[in-house]
């Protein structure tokens, strides 16, 4: 799947994501902290496809993950 297909392929499908929270922090010139965050997708593993394009996810779906990510969660990510 590319990147460009997630955001028609996931609405309403239930899905295991793992990812890596970022953020940095930036003094500006006014001597003000900016904090920005953002996250790192490491896998989107998709446990249930939606029944329809438009359907939502039932309120009683499973919180719980079937299986882990793929990767070991010790590994450090390379972030540039």
């Amino acid at each position: 799947m590319r990147a460009s297909e997630y955001e028609k392929l996931l609405p309403g499908a239930i899905a295991q994501i793992a990812f890596i929270p970022k953020y940095t922090q930036v003094k500006t010139t006014a001597n003000i902290m900016k904090t920005t965050f953002a996250t790192i997708i490491q896998e989107i593993i998709v446990l249930k496809k939606p029944l329809a394009p438009t359907s939502q996810p039932a309120a009683d779906a499973p919180r719980t993950l079937s299986r882990a990510p793929s990767f070991s969660p010790k590994k450090k990510a390379k972030i540039n």
